[in-house]
C-alpha cells in the first residue's frame, strides 16, 4: 500500500493515501514577524505590494506573516495576520485574488470543550474569527510554517494549506474558498497539576480535578481541563472515483483528584467527507470544490480503516516538526496521560 510522502502525490483512483507525512516536504516558508526574505522574494515583493495598493486592500490585511511561490509557476501568495491571503502572478503584474479566511461552514467544532467553558462562564460564546498564532506553540510546531501548498487531488490545481490556531485549512485559489477545515488541536489544560500543590475545587460541580482549564484558571476560575485532538486519513475509501477524507476526533476530560492519573476519553467520533464535483454541478451552489460531509455510519468508516490497517498513529498530523523532535510522534497527541489505548497504537 502506497502512503502519502508529499502532499503533491495523487490521492485519486484506488490508491489509498493518508496525511501521515503530508506536510513534511511540502513547500512552505517558515517565517514570523521580522522575517528575512530570499532574493526571489525580494523581487516579488514590489509587484505584490503594488497589486495590493491598486486593489485598495492595504488597511484590511494586517502584518504579513508568510510568503511563498508555487513551484513551476509565477504565482506568489502572502498570508497576512487578518487572516487574509493575497495571490499575484508576478510575470503579468496581475492580482490573482484576495481572500479573507473565515471559518468553514462544515467545520467539526470541539463541542464538549466549548460546553465545558460555557458551564463555568455562561457568557462565553464561540467566535468565528480565525487567529494567526505561529508565535505560540501548538502540537508538533506545525503552525510555525503557517502557509504551504500542494496538489491534493493531482488534478493540476494546487491548494493552499494553512495551519492557524490549531486549525488545518485547505484553501482553493481556483474556487476562491476553503474546501476543508478541522481542528487538529483544541485542548485547554494547565499542564502542571501541582501548580498550587493541591487540585482546586471546580466552580462547575464542586469536585476536585487533577488538571484545570488554562483559559479559566488565568481568569481566576477553576474548571476541569479538556483536551481535543483529531487525525485525518485521505483516500478513495468508498471506491467511487472521488477523493474522501476521514476525520477521527477525540475529546478528553481531566480525572478527579482520586482517579487514575491523567484524563478520560469522553467522545471518539468519525466523520466522512467527499469531494464529488459531478454531484456539486447539480446543486444550487454549483461546483465549490469542497469536501462535503457525508452520511456514513461509524461501522462503515471503521471497516475502511480496518481494511487498510489505519490507526491513530498513522493519521495526520503524526510527526513533530519541533526543534530536536523532528520525525517523532507528536507528544500531546500520543500522550499516555490520555489513558486511551488508541493513541499508543
Amino acid at each position: 500500500m502506497k502512503f502519502l510522502k508529499n502532499i503533491i502525490i495523487s490521492l485519486v483512483g484506488l490508491s489509498l493515501l493518508n496525511f501521515t507525512q503530508a506536510l513534511e516536504f511540502v513547500d512552505g516558508t517558515r517565517q514570523e514577524f521580522g522575517m528575512d526574505f530570499t532574493d526571489e522574494q525580494r523581487i516579488a515583493l514590489p509587484v505584490i505590494s503594488k497589486a495590493i495598493q491598486v486593489a485598495g486592500l492595504g488597511n484590511k490585511l494586517g502584518m504579513s506573516v508568510s510568503f511563498l511561490n508555487m513551484a513551476e509557476t509565477n504565482d506568489w501568495y502572502r498570508l497576512y495576520e487578518g487572516p487574509y491571503i493575497v495571490g499575484v502572478d508576478i510575470s503579468q503584474f496581475k492580482l490573482l485574488g484576495s481572500w479573507p479566511i473565515a471559518r468553514w461552514a462544515h467545520l467539526n467544532r470541539p463541542e464538549l470543550v466549548m460546553q465545558g467553558l460555557m458551564k463555568a462562564k455562561p457568557r462565553t460564546t464561540w467566535h468565528d474569527h480565525i487567529e494567526y498564532t505561529s508565535h505560540r506553540p501548538f502540537s508538533g510546531c506545525l503552525n510555525k510554517t503557517p502557509l504551504r501548498y500542494g496538489d491534493i487531488e493531482e488534478d493540476g490545481e494546487k491548494e493552499l494549506i494553512l495551519l492557524l490556531n490549531g486549525e488545518f485549512i485547505i484553501f482553493s485559489p481556483l474556487n476562491g474558498r476553503t474546501v476543508f477545515s478541522n481542528f487538529y488541536q483544541a485542548d485547554d489544560w494547565f499542564r502542571d497539576p501541582n501548580w498550587k500543590k493541591e487540585p482546586l475545587v471546580s466552580e462547575v460541580d464542586g469536585k476536585f480535578y487533577q488538571y484545570q482549564s488554562e483559559h479559566m484558571i488565568l481568569n481566576g476560575i477553576s474548571t476541569p481541563a479538556y483536551r481535543y485532538y483529531s487525525k485525518l486519513f485521505v483516500g478513495d475509501f468508498d471506491e467511487d472515483g472521488n477523493p474522501d477524507i476521514v476525520l477521527w476526533a477525540k475529546t478528553y476530560v481531566s480525572n478527579e483528584k482520586d482517579g487514575n492519573e491523567g484524563f478520560t476519553l469522553l467522545r471518539s467520533e468519525l466523520k466522512h467527507y467527499e469531494r464529488d464535483l459531478m454531484a456539486q454541478k447539480m446543486t444550487e451552489a454549483g461546483v465549490t470544490g469542497e469536501y462535503l460531509p457525508q452520511i456514513t455510519t461509524d461501522v462503515v468508516i471503521e471497516s475502511w480503516m480496518r481494511a487498510e490497517n489505519l490507526t491513530w498513529s498513522n493519521g495526520f498530523p503524526s510527526k513533530s516538526e519541533c526543534a530536536g523532535e523532528e520525525g517523532k510522534l507528536i507528544p500531546e497527541m500520543h500522550d499516555p496521560l490520555l489513558n486511551d489505548p488508541d493513541v499508543l497504537l
